[in-house]
């Protein structure tokens, strides 16, 4: 807070500069810095005058109030054949987003990146200053459609960057820059394979450039294609030891209900297995075992005969589990890109441009197989011959001896769940620009659209109605199927069968994107300390969003949570902005220059209020050896037409179990039903629908629930304050072992209040439990709840409505040192030159509050987000090689269950530390050759949560060691 008072009071000077990440690219970067991760030190004798990410105004110099992370092209590159997105994230700054890598336990075929951990949402991507299309309806952009190959360098700016670019720059730009002035023909080849023989991957791109019209047009071409293969869970060893699994199994299970078999009828039955009487309580859930007895679950698990963990099952004691071996760790997948682009000069002062993009790309996801459980309504009539004769003597106790049962099963006969994704992103964008006759102003105006199409079809899925059909058959189905369908134990079903319970549904949704912008920018006036700048602009965007369901989604005929209506609808905004910048002060003792940046922006949208933003940053250099930077910023983002028109979708949710103090409350082991409001617990689960009969043996041991999540039409703009200061240096010392070192540091505070997001049933039952003095059931947060009145499980009539509901405040420190040397300067002729670069971050805090009102909690140091993420790079170059060795830290963690209690035990992640290396061999000026190891020492992945077998697929590395050839040809 004193921080924050003290950033406010300097801005009646505006002394201090606006930046919250390390600066890599710094005004006229200095040779210290390694060329992986560097500003370009010439760019501004090439370019005469440019614009740096995080302003609109050009400059003669690559000097920003904003500094600017470059990460150039041999980064990207010696992270492997990585994607970018991948190598991005092992910068500190980046949280592990989706990545195309990865399969369901590492994302999805889409890559997207992630500052601060505030969401890929919230952090705003550009080609070349422009925005690209979305491959989301959340306007979440997938960054490999972007030219791998032209890509030569990625600038990313930390915090609020709304004044500039309009919504979602909440935690930060990042803006590729592509060489468009690409000149000849190049071929740019890569393979790679793990240490085990499998992530095979193959990349290739092929580019042509050159000029034309007596140089007075240049055009790009270039093309990419790329190919991946299947890894799964059961082909690496550590996810063979995972214990937690889903309670729903193959087998089938009669969940307790209030008309539950005598406890009588329970003693015969098990006695007959061996087991003592009052073992098995008659409020036990109850499974069938392949020879046709009964095992029973809940406080124990009896006479369960398998089978076991080669076939993806486990038994924790109190309950089986099911995993399956189908599951992928890495998705397959197949892409193809092209890019164009045309610049033109129409006239000595107006030029014309022309830019296409396309990229196709298809991807298979694959769970295990379906789960047919208590919330999709499944019963059993008595009268079905495949009923066991052990259950039938438990069903004939019953109260209502007649009644058909509730009946639960995961739907193993169908196959694994496969969804097969295939996306169309494209965009096309006419530019012109010019100079004006008066002063150096200048102008630029351009027009794009751009659509995705996503297409998602389904297979593994089966027949909800179909199922009932036959399950109340009275010859068991066999007269619809050969053989019919027997539900008790792991029986196959004919061929027959399959195709009568079988559905392949098909989803289809379209994004698209209108935008258009004019900017007027050049100097207003000359000062003593310089000349005055500014830029000024309007901007208009229109993105849509359509989603149309396959029929059985709409009639919801499909054994999984994910019924839907189809929707559509759009949002608009019309935006004016202005920026100047001020040079205050100029070589002066102690002040070699002082400069102000202002900015503000207007944003007019249809669907939400008109909002405005802001930033006042400033730039104090003493001298060539210290630099100080930092300033305030107010960003926002707005709702997208994802989050305003999406449609309800039955999903299902995490509440997570009674083991970690989470689970349904009305659980009779769960915290709420021990604590001093135990009696209070009681009487609202009665009221919400758990029966009487159960009440006080109600046991729920699946960590989801199926709920229905709706849009938000009343959804407001999201807001971020940033505040940052930090400093720049440079040696002092001018012999050569120190000459050449510089370093950063650089702090960053930023607060997003009204967040938006769905109001989870998890975040329901804690509210409705936790902060309810009255335990009322007319609570809001408990009117979210439905449960079946037979059962008293939550049911899918629950709601998760999208909400303006959270608030983040997440702030750290980023560093950053170089240093480098010629050891021709050490007495060592042609012997080359060393250099080392390292990143790091520090997270102070990253604090959430769920509701208005509720208290903030701190997750800084807990799984998911480490105190400190490091890369150090170490360089060595001579003659026509290069040797290049990559360490990458990510700090130990404490388990998420100790937020909330610190006095649980959950043992902590440890620290990981991973090791890339490069050789690289440069035949001659057209051919280069590298080879590479990722993760040469293959670590095994790092426990989680103290459950065996449990990991974080998005940070630690689960596929191993990893080699690596890749040639670049240039004609």
């Amino acid at each position: 807070m004193k921080l924050r008072q003290n950033l406010l009071s300097s801005t009646a000077a505006f002394a201090t500069v606006f930046f919250a990440s390390q600066v890599c690219g710094q005004e006229a970067a200095s040779d210290s810095t390694p060329p992986e991760i560097a500003a370009p030190a010439d760019q501004a004798t090439q370019l005469g005058e440019i614009v740096v990410t995080g302003s609109r105004i050009s400059r003669r110099d690559y000097q920003a109030e904003s500094p600017v992370v470059t990460v150039g092209k041999e980064f990207i590159e010696a992270s492997g054949g990585a994607p970018v997105e991948a190598a991005l994230a092992q910068m500190p700054q980046f949280t592990p987003g989706n990545t195309s890598t990865s399969g369901q336990l590492r994302g999805s075929a889409q890559g997207t990146v992630d500052l601060r951990g505030l969401g890929a949402s919230r952090t705003l991507v550009l080609l070349d200053g422009r925005r690209l299309q979305p491959s989301s309806g959340n306007n979440v952009v997938d960054i490999t459609t972007i030219p791998r190959a032209l890509i030569s360098g990625v600038e990313v700016i930390t915090g609020g960057a709304s004044s500039t670019y309009g919504s979602d720059a909440v935690a930060g730009v990042v803006n590729f820059k592509l060489n468009r002035r690409f000149e000849g023909f190049q071929i740019d080849a890569q393979y790679g394979l793990s240490g085990q023989g499998d992530d095979e991957t193959l990349r290739l791109d092929v580019t042509a450039g050159g000029a034309f019209a007596d140089g007075r047009g240049h055009a790009v071409l270039s093309a990419g294609y790329g190919r991946r293969e299947t890894i799964l869970t059961v082909d690496r060893d550590f996810y063979l030891r995972q214990q937690t699994a889903s309670a729903t199994i193959p087998q089938g299970l009669l969940p307790a209900s209030a008309n539950r078999p005598s406890q009588s009828a329970v003693d015969m039955v098990f006695a007959q297995y061996g087991v003592a009487p009052g073992t098995v309580q008659a409020t036990s859930t109850f499974g069938f075992n392949d020879d046709g007895t009964l095992f029973a679950t809940g406080r124990s698990v009896v006479n369960y005969r398998g089978p076991g963990a080669e076939m993806g099952f486990t038994n924790n004691g109190s309950s089986v589990g099911f995993n399956g071996v189908d599951t992928y760790l890495q998705t397959p997948q197949t892409r193809g890109s092209i890019f164009g682009a045309v610049d033109y000069d129409l006239t000595d002062t107006v030029k014309a441009q022309l830019q296409f993009n396309y990229t196709v790309y298809d991807s298979t996801t694959q769970l295990a197989a379906a789960v047919a459980d208590a919330t999709t309504g499944l019963t059993v009539p008595v009268t079905n011959p495949f009923i066991p004769a052990d259950l039938r003597a438990l069903l004939a106790s019953r109260p209502d001896p007649n009644a058909a049962f509730s009946f639960e099963k995961r739907t193993l006969y169908a196959g694994p769940r496969r969804t097969d994704l295939s996306y169309g992103v494209g965009q096309v964008v006419l530019g012109l620009s010019g100079a004006l006759p008066y002063r150096d102003w200048s102008w630029q105006g351009h027009v794009s659209y751009g659509r995705t199409d996503e297409t998602r079809q389904l297979t593994g899925w089966t027949s909800l109605s179909g199922t009932q059909q036959l399950l109340n058959a009275p010859d068991g189905g066999a007269s619809l199927c050969d053989g019919g369908f027997d539900p008790f134990g792991m029986t196959a079903l004919s061929a027959s069968c399959l195709n009568f319970l079988r559905r392949s549904p098909k989803d289809t949704s379209e994004y698209s994107q209108t935008d258009a912008e004019l900017n007027l920018q050049g100097g207003l006036l000359t000062l003593p300390a310089g000349e005055v700048r500014f830029a000024a602009g309007l901007s208009f965007r229109r993105n849509t969003y359509a989603f149309n369901p396959d029929s059985l989604h709409i009639s919801g005929d499909v054994i999984s949570p994910n019924q839907a209506m189809p929707t559509q609808g759009r949002t608009q905004v019309k935006e004016v902005y202005g920026e100047v910048l001020i040079p205050v002060l100029a070589n002066l003792p102690l002040v070699r220059s002082l400069e102000l940046n202002l900015g503000y922006r207007v944003s007019d949208y249809a669907d939400v209020d008109t909002v405005s933003t802001y930033k006042a940053t400033a730039n104090w250099r003493v001298n060539d050896l210290l630099e100080f930077r930092g300033g305030v910023a107010r960003a926002i983002r707005a709702p997208s037409a994802g989050e305003l028109f999406a449609p309800s979708v039955k999903t299902a949710s995490t509440i997570g179990s009674t083991t970690t103090g989470a689970g349904d409350p009305c659980d009779i082991r769960s915290r709420y039903r021990a604590s001093e409001n135990a009696a209070s617990v009681r009487e609202l689960c009665l009221a919400q629908g758990v029966p009487v009969g159960l009440i006080d043996s109600y046991v729920y041991n699946i960590n989801t629930v199926t709920a229905t999540t709706t849009s938000g039409l009343n959804l407001i703009p999201e807001t971020a304050d940033t505040y940052a200061i930090g400093l720049v240096f440079r040696s002092p010392f001018q012999t050569p072992w120190l000459s050449n070192i510089s370093g950063s540091i650089d702090y960053y505070d930023i607060s997003v209040e009204d967040a938006i997001g769905p109001l989870t049933i998890g975040s329901s039952l804690s509210e409705c439990f936790d902060n309810n003095p009255t335990f009322a059931n007319s609570n809001i947060y408990c009117q979210q709840i439905a449960r079946d009145p037979a059962t008293g499980v939550i049911t899918q009539a629950s709601r998760q409505p999208m909400l303006n509901l959270a608030a983040f405040r997440t702030s750290g420190f980023d560093m950053q040192a170089d240093w480098r040397a010629d050891l021709v300067d050490l007495g060592l002729p042609d012997a080359g030159s060393l250099s080392l670069n390292m990143v790091a971050t520090r997270l102070q805090k990253y604090e959430t509050q769920s509701f208005t009102g509720d208290p903030f909690r701190d997750s800084a140091g807990f799984q998911g987000r480490p105190e400190w993420k490091l890369v150090t790079t170490a360089r060595y170059d001579v003659g026509d090689f290069q040797f290049m060795a990559r360490h990458r830290f990510i700090d130990e963690m404490k388990a998420t269950a100790r937020i909330t209690n610190p006095a649980n035990t959950t043992p902590s992640a440890k620290a990981a530390s991973y090791v890339d290396l490069e050789a690289r061999w440069s035949l001659s000026e057209a051919t280069d050759l590298r080879f590479g190891v990722i993760n040469a020492f293959d670590p095994e992945p790092v426990t989680i949560n103290g459950t065996p077998g449990s990991t974080d697929a998005t940070l630690y590395d689960v596929i191993g060691r990893r080699f690596y050839v890749a040639l670049r040809q240039t004609f």
